[in-house]
């Protein structure tokens, strides 16, 4: 994408998630929608290929684990074509064993998130790929304030744990 290409700061920053698991894709979608960021969606990797290279959104945010190909082979493929090489990747994955972010990085993927992984470690990174200003520039910092304190929403699996916001009760 080219410099000139670039949206100004009054337009909404496309983001294209690739991710199977609904729950995920949910969160992804609430937490980007909120945000103002615009949304594409595939749940297999040869579809997110074809959608990066119809759209060249500003961000992929990519499951390693897909049905048809891998989130790797997607990276690798995206990485490889001029049109879509500078599109930055961010490898949002449950594989956070010894080795496997050196793995996804080498793959083509820019940054790594592992779940479980904190909402406002999300969201900054997710700034930090699509502003404009330089990293911790102050739409960095806003979207990084916008999710209370207090409140840690994790993502562990399929399941999303609310903290803060949801109390269990206690039978008597």
């Amino acid at each position: 994408m080219a410099a000139d290409d670039r949206p100004t700061s009054s337009e909404p920053r496309t983001v294209l998630i690739a991710e199977d698991n609904a729950l995920n894709l949910k969160l992804f979608r609430d937490l980007l929608e909120y945000h103002g960021y615009t949304l594409i969606t595939a749940t297999l990797g040869r579809a997110a290929v074809d959608l990066a290279r119809e759209h060249r959104p500003d961000l992929i945010l990519l499951d390693i684990q897909l049905p048809d190909i891998t989130g790797m082979e997607v990276a690798e493929q995206l990485k490889a074509r001029e049109e879509t090489r500078a599109i930055p990747i961010i490898a949002v994955t449950a594989f956070a064993m010894s080795g496997d972010r050196a793995k996804v990085l080498a793959s083509g993927c820019d940054d790594y998130l592992a779940k479980p992984f904190n909402v406002q470690e999300f969201l900054n990174i997710v700034a930090r790929y699509t502003a404009l200003d330089p990293p911790g520039g102050s739409q960095g910092v806003a979207l990084a304030v916008a999710v209370p304190e207090p409140t840690s929403l994790v993502l562990l699996g399929s399941a999303l744990l609310t903290f803060g916001l949801v109390r269990r009760r206690r039978r008597k």
